[in-house]
């Protein structure tokens, strides 16, 4: 049995993922290359996207707008509403229960 483990062991060795032993079609040269553009393309846009998303927060850094609570108002209105609103009140039963606050977030002192 061990020689049996050390035989598969031996061919899965000797064939590895990269293998022209397996029965997958060499890609050409062509596609890799078209690929290959295709993603950079997509990276330089992406890029430039990024660069336009940075322009915006700087503006509504500038007229004081506080981006922490902006990027978790984008975050959630990509959520579910259900799903939040429910996360919502548990958190408000969380805040409760260790701060003793009220559920509409109004302290108790």
């Amino acid at each position: 049995m061990a020689g049996q483990k050390q035989t598969r062991a031996a061919e899965r060795a000797a064939v590895g993922h990269n293998s022209a032993d397996r029965d997958v079609a060499s890609p050409s040269s062509e596609d890799l290359r078209a690929a290959f553009g295709r993603v950079k393309a997509i990276d330089a846009e992406m890029i430039g996207l990024q660069g336009r998303k940075a322009d915006v927060y700087a503006e509504l850094r500038a007229k004081g707008y506080d981006l922490a609570a902006f990027r978790v108002v984008l975050s959630r209105a990509q959520q579910d509403r259900g799903a939040v609103l429910e996360r919502d009140g548990m958190i408000g039963r969380y805040e409760a229960a260790i701060f003793g606050t009220t559920s509409d977030g109004a302290d108790d002192e």
